[in-house]
């Protein structure tokens, strides 16, 4: 498979801040006021909101606010383990990291791959190819030091 982009450049930056900026910030008074939290499925009947873009807002947020506490946990509905997750502010964040930093290595893996298959098909003289070799190494040296840490702890 060939990879083709117009003149291999990357894709300019798009800004859709300031409306993310005010959702976010609708998310931000709903789980301060809110300690039982809320589902994307109450974001679309209360904002009109698609599960799409709770998550975008979710991400926003978790950007914005990284270094707070308390910090936004999803967890799964105690009543009924096939309905969405809840989002709630919570100080006990221990169980949530655990399991997210089993996804973020798995989610490292994946993209590892897909970089190591695009090398195959970019000229490594242009900005993009440039680019994605440096991504491979960065996320190939990430991969390698988490499996590492891993046979460390054996």
């Amino acid at each position: 498979m060939t990879l083709r982009l117009v003149q291999d450049s990357l894709p300019p930056p798009v800004d859709h801040r300031s409306r993310l900026d005010e959702d976010t910030g609708r998310f931000f008074d709903f789980v301060v006021g809110h300690h039982e939290g809320l589902t994307y499925k109450d974001a679309e009947v209360m904002w009109g909101w698609p599960r799409r873009r709770f998550q975008l807002v979710v991400q926003h947020y978790r950007m914005l606010f990284a270094n707070e506490s308390p910090a936004l946990v999803c967890e799964p509905n105690p009543d009924d383990g096939s309905a969405p997750w809840i989002f709630k502010l919570s100080k006990d964040t221990k169980a949530w990291h655990a399991g997210r930093f089993l996804n973020v290595e798995s989610q490292l893996e994946s993209m590892e791959y897909v970089a190591r298959a695009a090398l195959k098909g970019l000229d490594g003289r242009t900005q993009l190819g440039k680019w994605e070799r440096v991504v491979h190494k960065h996320l190939m040296r990430m991969v390698e030091d988490i499996a590492e840490l891993r046979e460390q702890a054996v």
